[in-house]
């Protein structure tokens, strides 16, 4: 049997993971820090210029009012340099993924309801995720209709659904360059805040998704959901002051995003020119 100290592990996303290897005896010259594996179709080359200009239009959409990029407008000029707007181009888009299982799928319900309103005047478009779940799109659908928004299927409400995996992870990444807020269990899904993503977090369930929801607090990128049943209240004004905003900057700048490209350049072995990860725990 080979020792453990022996393994090699090429994708370790977190400084934290580091750590919790090394006292599980590997060595530290088998460990590679990569960050998080996002999809490279979100990001755009060791550049990010994919994920600069969604940014850019996200952070126009979350903060209508300047609020935060005034103050923070010539950090975000040499950031960004031309990928900025200055105006919103779309509606608030909030996503709603419910996980594979469908849970807490009833919160899909209190939104279609509560922001119903917003969504009719085109302040608003929400996406339901529905996965490759047939029941949960018919769920979503009939909920839509009972919300009375029929006339909104495809526009102001979307439905995301594909039948086969591979189609779906594609649709979803193509959904995510429209995303500005992320409603969803502090899953996977988490690391998105990466991509300058607003994590709004529905309960946790299961032990890893408590110790992600207490991570994007701790970076800033994602905060608790209030009551649901509200949301036309509270998340309106969360757009309107920028908070959102300020959340899509440190998600952006805290969470690591490139591990998928230094994960090929370690089995590769092709030099990548990317920033050194610190070892933040």
């Amino acid at each position: 049997m080979r020792s453990r100290s022996r393994c090699r592990c090429p994708g370790t996303p977190s400084g934290r993971v580091v750590e919790r290897l090394r006292l599980y005896g590997v060595r530290r010259d088998r460990i590679f820090l990569t960050g998080f594996p996002l999809p490279k179709e979100l990001i755009g080359g060791p550049r990010a210029e994919i994920l600069k200009h969604d940014l850019g239009i996200r952070l126009a959409n979350l903060d209508p009012n300047e609020t935060f990029r005034n103050r923070y407008r010539a950090t975000l000029r040499r950031q960004f340099a031309n990928h900025l707007h200055t105006t919103p181009t779309r509606p608030a888009t909030i996503t709603f993924a419910v996980g594979g299982a469908g849970a807490q799928k009833r919160i899909a319900v209190d939104l279609l309801r509560s922001l119903r309103g917003r969504i009719r005047r085109g302040e608003i478009r929400l996406q339901l995720v529905a996965g490759t779940r047939r029941e949960i799109l018919r769920y979503f659908t009939q909920e839509t209709r009972a919300a009375r928004l029929s006339d909104e299927l495809g526009k102001g409400v979307r439905i995301l659904y594909e039948r086969q995996r591979w189609d779906y992870f594609s649709a979803f990444s193509r959904a995510m360059r429209e995303t500005d807020i992320l409603w969803t269990k502090p899953s996977e899904l988490s690391f998105y805040t990466g991509l300058g993503i607003p994590i709004i977090m529905a309960e946790p369930i299961g032990s890893q998704e408590t110790f992600n929801r207490e991570w994007l607090r701790q970076v800033g990128g994602g905060i608790d959901q209030l009551d649901p049943v509200h949301a036309d209240e509270w998340l309106w004004d969360w757009v309107q002051s920028g908070a959102l905003a300020r959340m899509a900057w440190s998600g952006y700048i805290e969470a690591p995003t490139h591990g998928t490209y230094r994960i090929e350049s370690i089995v590769t072995g092709k030099r990548v020119e990317l920033e050194p990860l610190p070892l933040v725990v």
